[in-house]
């Protein structure tokens, strides 16, 4: 009842939408409309999927710390493609985090995955200075945001 009532209290156990994963959801749905098949994929654990060592594999020994898991892997057409997808709307610590997080994935990105790992940057964080010098890192990396990411694959038909 407490809870119905007080503001303060319901403010202090609220969970902030960041923590909820709403911009996964948000990417999701809007593939999903779209009729493009769309999975969320472990972040952590044996079954997180990485982009190094010129393949996508899961978890291993010599994996390099710094690196992120795959969040999505969208099935369009036969083809599957691994998303890095990145909501960042200020600038600050843990979005700057996030970007570097971006940089080293690219980094990591060989011949052989390159069409495979897709990354997908929104909000006004990912400027279009910021975006040109993550394309300078490695300038066949598609970079995309979500609308043109569904226009990129509509387009692959």
């Amino acid at each position: 009842k407490s809870i119905l009532t007080d503001d303060v209290l319901l403010s202090f156990l609220m969970k902030d939408p960041k923590r909820q994963n709403i911009y996964e959801k948000i990417f999701k749905n809007e593939l999903e409309k779209e009729g493009i098949l769309v999975e969320k994929l472990n972040s952590s654990g044996p079954n997180a999927l990485y982009s190094w060592n010129n393949k996508i594999s899961s978890i291993s020994n010599d994996k390099p710390k710094e690196l992120k898991s795959l969040d999505f892997v969208i099935n369009y057409q036969n083809t599957l493609i691994y998303v890095v997808n990145k909501y960042t709307n200020e600038e600050g610590g843990a979005q700057d985090n996030q970007y570097k997080d971006v940089i080293v994935q690219l980094r990591y990105l060989g011949p052989n995955t390159i069409n495979q790992v897709w990354f997908c940057l929104d909000g006004k964080y990912y400027t279009k200075e910021k975006i040109d010098s993550l394309k300078k890192i490695n300038k066949d990396a598609i970079v995309v945001n979500l609308e043109s990411l569904i226009k990129k694959l509509k387009n692959k038909n």
